[in-house]
Order: structure tokens, then C-alpha cells, then sequence
């Protein structure tokens, strides 16, 4: 629709973002994880700002059910093919280099069951 073809160009994994070109719109792709990091320089070039900050709202362990969730995290286990399927993908692969994947897969099988 906008004549940008994301795959078809290379993703800064370094930079955390990539800022795409198309026939009727430009766009700005950052990697959630890399937002507090990248956010200043990444919207200042893709928008010539210089004061841009961003401010934490909304923050999961500030809430009534932060334990709730936290527990959750800790006893979720993936099933192995789900694991591999995710981190597999063509949409992983072209995000993120091979080292980083295989450190979020080894983290995500690392998980044991709790009781």
C-alpha cells in the first residue's frame, strides 16, 4: 500500500531501528526492546527533532496484579516448537542477528517448571 518493502531492505540490528523509504510514506520500525535506548536519535532523525524523551507510563510492576504477573512469567514454560517456530522465523531472522536469537531461545528453554 505505501511501496515499502521491509524485507526487501536490510534492519539495523545495532541501531535498534530502521527507517524505511516508500512511494507514499515513509516509516519508522523500532524494536520494542530497544526503545528507551534508540528513541531520541531514532525519531530525531525521522523527524528532526532534537528534545524528543519519552516518559514510563503504564508500568507493570507499579500495579494491583504486578505479583500475578510476575509469578506467571516465572513458572510459563513454551513447548519446545513453539520456541523454534518464533525464533525461526523469517520475521526473527531479518530483526535480530543469530547470536541474539539463540540467547532468547536459550533463555525461554532455560525456564523449568515451578510448583
Amino acid at each position: 500500500m505505501f511501496g515499502i518493502a521491509i524485507y526487501a531492505t536490510g534492519f539495523s540490528t545495532s541501531q535498534g531501528y530502521q527507517i524505511y523509504h516508500g512511494d507514499r510514506a515513509d516509516l519508522l520500525l523500532i524494536r520494542l526492546e530497544d526503545l528507551d535506548k534508540c528513541a531520541t536519535e531514532a525519531f530525531g532523525e525521522f523527524l528532526g527533532v532534537t528534545d524528543f524523551g519519552l516518559s514510563n507510563e503504564n508500568i507493570t510492576s507499579d500495579k494491583a496484579h504486578a505479583e500475578v504477573y510476575q509469578k506467571f512469567v516465572q513458572i510459563t514454560v513454551l513447548p519446545e516448537a513453539y520456541i523454534d517456530a518464533v525464533y525461526d522465523s523469517v520475521r526473527a531472522r531479518h530483526f535480530y542477528t543469530a547470536t541474539e536469537l539463540e540467547t532468547s531461545k536459550a533463555q525461554y528453554r532455560g525456564r523449568a517448571p515451578h510448583a
